[in-house]
């Protein structure tokens, strides 16, 4: 017969009816489904018929947030519920759950697939609970009719003595579930069946449900004999039996259910990530293009706020005007078609700003109808970027059609990436046949593997060269830059090239008149000179050998260094030397030093370039130095309106405003510009005060008043801008105060830094370090867990073993008295005692090795008990003086903190054992209103400061780990020579609240 499972859906959509019908597939159940829109309706149907199941909202007309839960859960306990809600959201689940809810939905398709599985899982677990109301009832009828249903009942049963707890019977259903015979389990007791982590707790509440103060516990791990854990509700009862107070325990196996429920919950992390992580737009439309779902990234896009400002509305609305009829034209195109890809419209928000979306469509089924699934992707950047990479192209591409020099750009295979008129025409062919062809065709084939070795030679350097080559009788210099990628490898090269021919003849030509120069020059009251690559003078004029105090013949051969004593002007000078022979290029120096013989400075403005020499290979450069002392001097009365330009332009890193004392912006730069979004016109028109919001208004006030006005700068501070949009962001700025020749303030001007990325970056720092935290203390944990149960296998198993063969061979002992006279038998006495003292050394290594992997005392005794036996054992050990001061109180730290405190007390003991060499140790705790303090000192010989701060000194970095995972605070004192304190510090309301929990 197929049972009618009634089931009450309070939703205010009604038409959601059909969705839940839908998902429902009949087979061993029938489903009738009664909808209600309102509280006051739900009220009456729940008073009126008994239903097994009830969906619902978490909200619902009349009622506000939870109450609709809060209303199920108190005046109708018995009857299962799950919430369906439009949406995922982690934090309804988990009030949801909170609230006594038996799951947890969205309305996604995905979701609703594991809706009937969910359902049947409910109804099993109420027939179960009603099977046990009955068996509980019966039993306490009828003891003939309980040994019937103890045997035959399908939920495991135990029979545990209140003093003892030890199982006296079992039913069969019950050694099924854990593995054990019936006869195994009545050896067992409460402690053999359940996990030692959990025992605390199940005693408590085993003594509870033995006092009737509680019926039913849920989800109690249980051990089988294998050792594998699974999960049950227990439900108890104390009775009489045989005379004596028992307790029954009722045990339903509900690993499949938790696992069901694991896997809902795991499926809404799933979508809640995907709904959290993506940063793309979804949209759910139906064929009208009519908004019936959103995620927050969408409703972005079309210039709103809120989800509710889009519902139920056409996403034609928020297209701009030229692209209305496209969007619908779209639409009906995905309807016919199945899908749409890569369709670009543009959206308007209500301030005018323009969004271009970039979106692909697909048609899906939803509530037996047709609806389009958009994903959008805002592309307004990419826009923007490919118009810039346009204009960019054209504006490249008249820069080198503008300069008469030939020039060409090469990948490393010699392909024309970009040339001019110039270079096309050089080599005989127009630019739209050149661009994309190989350079090197139009040169001959010795030039052209010339021209390959030396590309090969950049890319392999990353740096320029320069070389010289005839063709047809001309000289052409040729000069090959490296163009460097984002990794910082060579991609590309600019190639120039300028026919020299007729400056070569002209060198010739003034070399030629060298002679006659030379004379000409000494009459010149500017210095006129030649140096080599090491600096040696291979010309000068009368006017620079006077300025050394020396005549043209002694500086001949001489260097800077030989005259002038100013060892920073001689490294100058052959600084700028060196630069001019390297690039091959003039070099100007509008102001430099020299210090002339009588140890007068004068000021130089010189222009150097290189010298080729006629008939020789050596290097040179030359010289002409005007001297600009007096002028310097002229223009001293300049150097105040100077000093403002220079600080301006050599400090600008980032955005650069200046602003008047009333605050309005008088100069700007680009940066700034593009910073705000506002134009240059409209920037004129504002003051720093309207970009900046009110709150931040009283403390740059502050800044200019304290700091600006008195110093005449500020330090570097973070505040907030508003963009023209509206959009506030996070600055960083120093601004700097300009006065007028009569020292009143002039002006302000700051450079500015958008920090949004670097507070951002800091905030992910923050997270990562917190969870890197969770993770440290997730480790520490199960190192300790399985040091336990690595102690207790050890205790219980070899220690055992041993025990029984200590016992064996007292056992072969008292046999071979009676039969033999041991003293005839020395031998054998020898190897009967040798063998016994084996096995009390292994009992004592198993002692040690069991102590050392989790001292036994640390959870008997606590954490004071623990330390004082620590100190005890390290005295002994190792002969230095251990003295332990606890304080008169118990302390009231949880499990794992008194672990982490054991732990860094021991790690500090080790590292004074090996490294300190130390004669006495104090641990002191003491406790204050707020804190549990432990020290431990020792008289040693101290820290070195740098190895509390390498990377690698790993006790120190554990020891502060646990501290911080643990909630508390570690801190070490040091000194060479006057020993080292380790302050560890927890919170008492943190020690107080991890014990109650």
């Amino acid at each position: 017969m197929v049972r009618t499972i009634k089931i009450l859906y309070a939703n205010n959509n009604p038409d959601d009816h059909s969705i839940i019908l839908n998902s429902l597939s009949e087979g061993e159940y029938r489903f009738q489904i009664t909808t209600v829109t309102s509280g006051i309706k739900f009220e009456k149907e729940l008073l009126s018929i008994k239903y097994n199941i009830i969906l619902c909202d978490y909200k619902l007309s009349g009622y506000q947030d939870f109450q609709t839960l809060d209303y199920i859960n108190s005046k109708f306990p018995n009857i299962p519920f799950i919430v369906l809600a439009n949406n995922g959201s982690e934090d309804i689940a988990v009030e949801a759950y909170k609230r006594g809810a038996s799951g947890y939905l969205t309305k996604k398709p995905e979701h609703l697939k594991s809706f009937p599985s969910i359902i049947k899982n409910i109804i099993k677990l109420e027939e179960r609970i009603r099977q046990k109301e009955e068996l509980i009832y019966t039993l306490h009828e009828s003891e003939s009719r309980f040994r019937n249903i103890f045997d035959n009942a399908t939920y495991g049963m135990l029979l545990a003595s209140s003093d003892t707890k030890k199982f006296l019977l079992c039913n069969p259903y019950m050694s099924k579930l854990t593995g054990y015979t019936m006869e195994e389990i009545v050896t067992l007791s409460v402690k053999d069946i359940h996990p030692e982590e959990s025992l605390k707790e199940i005693i408590e509440d085993f003594e509870k449900q033995l006092r009737e103060e509680i019926a039913t516990v849920h989800n109690i791990p249980v051990k089988r004999k294998d050792g594998t854990i699974f999960f049950a509700d227990i439900n108890s009862f104390p009775i009489k039996w045989e005379g004596n107070k028992c307790l029954m325990g009722v045990f339903t196996d509900m690993t499949d259910q938790k696992e069901a429920e694991d896997k809902l919950r795991e499926n809404e992390e799933k979508y809640r990530q995907l709904i959290d992580t993506t940063g793309t737009g979804y949209v759910i439309l139906d064929v009208q293009g009519v908004v019936n779902e959103a995620n927050e990234e969408y409703v972005k896009l079309t210039g709103h706020t809120e989800f509710n400002e889009i519902r139920n509305r056409s996403v034609v609305e928020w297209t701009s005007e030229t692209e209305k009829e496209k969007n619908k034209n779209a639409i009906d195109e995905c309807i016919k078609k199945g899908f749409i890809r890569n369709l670009e419209l543009d959206y308007v928000n209500r301030n005018g700003k323009i969004t271009t979306v970039e979106i692909n469509a697909t048609v899906i089924i939803k509530g037996g109808k047709k609806h389009i699934l958009s994903l959008c992707r805002d592309i307004t950047e990419r826009k923007q970027t490919e118009k810039a990479l346009r204009e960019n192209k054209k504006q490249l591409s008249a820069l080198l059609n503008a300069s008469t020099q030939p020039i060409m750009l090469l990948d490393m295979e010699g392909t024309v990436l970009a040339a001019n008129t110039a270079m096309a025409q050089r080599l005989n062919v127009s630019v739209n046949n050149f661009i994309g062809s190989n350079a090197f065709q139009y040169l001959p084939d010795e030039m052209a593997s010339s021209r390959m070795e030396k590309i090969h030679q950049v890319k392999q350097s990353g740096k320029a060269i320069r070389f010289e080559d005839q063709r047809k009788g001309r000289i052409f210099d040729n000069n090959i830059y490296p163009i460097i990628d984002d990794h910082g490898k060579a991609s590309s090269v600019a190639i120039f090239s300028n026919d020299i021919t007729e400056n070569k003849k002209a060198v010739e030509l003034q070399y030629q008149s060298l002679a006659q120069l030379r004379q000409i020059i000494d009459l010149v009251p500017h210095l006129i000179y030649a140096k080599n690559r090491l600096g040696k003078f291979i010309l000068a004029n009368a006017a620079t050998a006077e300025v050394y105090g020396t005549s043209v013949t002694e500086l001949i051969g001489k260097t800077d260094a030989d005259f002038n004593k100013n060892q920073y002007q001689v490294k100058k000078f052959l600084k700028d030397d060196k630069i001019v022979l390297d690039s091959g290029e003039l070099l100007e120096i509008p102001e430099e030093k020299i210090t002339d013989s009588k140890g007068k400075l004068h000021y130089l403005n010189t222009i150097k370039m290189p010298l080729h020499l006629p008939n020789t290979s050596e290097e040179a450069i030359l010289g002409v130095s005007t001297d600009i002392t007096e002028r310097k001097l002229a223009e001293e009365y300049l150097q105040q309106s100077e000093k403002r330009y220079r600080l301006l332009h050599e400090s600008i890193t980032d955005a650069f405003v200046e602003v008047n004392m009333d605050g309005k912006i008088s100069k700007f730069n680009n940066t700034y510009i593009n910073m705000l979004g506002y134009s240059a016109e409209e920037i004129v028109n504002l003051t720093y005060i309207d970009l900046t919001p009110e709150k931040w208004h009283n403390f740059e006030s502050q800044i200019v008043n304290e700091q600006i006005i008195p110093r005449g700068y500020s330090d570097v501070y973070e505040k907030e801008y508003r963009r023209k949009d509206g959009t506030v962001f996070p600055i960083e700025l120093k601004t700097f105060l300009v006065k007028d020749d009569n020292g009143n303030p002039l002006s302000m001007w700051a450079l500015i830094r958008d920090i949004t990325e670097r507070k951002h970056a800091e905030e992910q720092l923050g997270k990562s370090l917190i969870q890197m935290r969770q993770l440290s203390a997730r480790l520490q944990s199960i190192r300790e867990e399985e040091s336990t149960r690595i102690a207790r296998e050890i205790h219980d198993e070899l220690g055992q073993t041993l025990t029984g063969i200590k016992m064996d061979i007292a056992f072969l002992e008292e046999c071979l008295l009676e039969k033999l006279d041991l003293k005839d038998n020395p031998v054998l006495e020898d190897k009967i005692n040798s063998i016994s003292d084996l096995a009390d050394s292994a009992v004592q290594t198993i002692r040690k090795i069991t102590t050392e992997l989790r001292p036994v005392i640390l959870d008997s005794m606590g954490l004071s008990a623990a330390i004082e036996w620590q100190a005890e054992e390290f005295q002994h050990h190792t002969g230095i003086i251990c003295r332990f001061n606890p304080i008169g109180e118990s302390l009231n730290l949880d499990k794992d903190i008194s672990t982490a405190i054991f732990r860094i007390i021991q790690e500090s003991l080790t590292n004074i054992s090996r490294h300190a060499k130390a004669t006495d140790v104090q641990i002191h705790v003491t406790k204050n209103k707020n804190h549990v303090i432990f020290e431990i000192k020792d008289n040693g010989i101290g820290i070195d400061e740098k190895y509390l701060h390498k990377l690698d000194s790993f006790g120190i970095l554990g020891m502060k780990e646990r501290a911080m995972v643990a909630g508390g605070e570690f801190h070490i004192t040091t000194a060479p020579g006057k020993g080292t304190t380790i302050r560890v510090s927890i919170p008492t309301n943190l020690s107080s609240d991890r014990s109650n929990k």
